[in-house]
């Protein structure tokens, strides 16, 4: 195996160049020396090509390790990162296979954490890498020894932000060096943990459903803040007045215990934490176990016309809590 690279010393000449690697797994590690060559581009000076070449009865499974050490003319030492390439041992014909343990339920922006249960059926350790697919693509992958018999290894994905509650097939593919393993498909349903709508559009809040219908998320609390002159005032769908003068919560909840007060309508309990409207930032959050389901309304009151029509554009926001998602299971098919 050949291993070569382009090196620039602009200042300090390079002395010599060597190259490592190690039979992964073992400590023992052997050194090559590398030809270096002048490379002549123009605008740079003192590039250099070194090259070296591991001995193929060098070169044993199932993995060697290797990396680059350069040495300047005044003994400055630069070493490269470490690569390891995966080698098939001698008559290597065994089998391994793949499980995957997934929930199907996560937010948007969170990490996915699917436990993977690899099987390496050999007497003898193997290199693989161990990857995450989702919808056909790799979003993940590492390298992985697997040791004879069963490997647990956690893989995990930064969910995109979409905006809209979006679906996955999600797999573990296990490359186990020239073949591949895969297991069936979950499907993984996603939703915005937060959805924003400016006052002077709102909607009825509504849990997030999947392409089926299925509800996969409730909207836990909403939100929003003023830094404008005028004062809330917040409107349960049954027409109950919440927040604002003369309402059920009228001044600042901030010396409550926990800095809340509680409030319960149509047989809900709702937490209402409120900074009151002399507060330079006037705010507000509404939450429920039973979740914030409805026609909420929510207003500036303003005595000016003009400020009135500037509030409409105060963003509320909704924040959703995912259902509770069940773990599954998936195998090779």
């Amino acid at each position: 195996m050949t291993v070569s690279a382009i090196v620039e010393s602009p200042i300090i000449p390079l002395a010599k160049a060597e190259l490592f690697f190690a039979t992964l797994g073992t400590a023992e590690k052997k050194v090559i020396s590398m030809d270096i060559t002048p490379l002549l581009l123009p605008d740079l000076e003192n590039v250099s090509i070194i090259s070296g070449m591991i001995p193929a009865e060098l070169l044993k499974g199932p993995a060697v390790e290797f990396w680059i050490r350069i040495v300047t003319a005044e003994g400055v030492v630069q070493e490269s990162v470490h690569h390891i390439i995966g080698v098939k041992p001698e008559g290597y014909s065994d089998t391994s296979s793949v499980e995957m343990d997934t929930i199907t339920i996560k937010a948007q922006g969170t990490t996915l954490k699917p436990t993977t249960y690899l099987t390496n059926e050999g007497d003898i350790p193997v290199y693989s890498e161990v990857s995450l697919v989702a919808d056909g693509k790799k979003v993940y992958s590492i390298p992985v020894l697997l040791t004879p018999g069963q490997n647990i290894i956690n893989l995990e994905w930064s969910i995109p932000k979409t905006g809209s509650n979006t679906s996955y097939k999600i797999q573990t593919q296990l490359d186990v060096y020239d073949k591949s393993y895969i297991t069936g498909m979950a499907t993984l349903d996603t939703f915005a943990r937060t959805k924003i709508v400016p006052m002077s559009d709102q909607s009825e809040i509504v849990p997030a459903t999947d392409e089926l219908g299925n509800i996969i998320a409730r909207p836990a609390m909403m939100y929003s803040s003023n830094e404008g002159s005028g004062a809330f005032r917040v409107t349960a769908p049954d027409g109950t007045c919440v927040i604002g003068d003369g309402c059920l919560v009228e001044q600042s909840t901030l010396k409550h215990r926990g800095g809340i007060d509680s409030v319960l309508i149509d047989g809900h309990i709702y937490r209402v934490r409120y900074s009151g409207d002399a507060s330079p930032l006037e705010r507000f959050s509404i939450t429920s176990l039973d979740s914030v389901l409805g026609e909420w309304n929510v207003e500036i009151i303003e005595n000016s016309e003009f400020l009135a029509s500037a509030a409409g554009d105060v963003p509320i926001k909704v924040q959703y809590r995912a259902e509770r998602s069940s773990m599954v299971t998936v195998g090779m098919e």
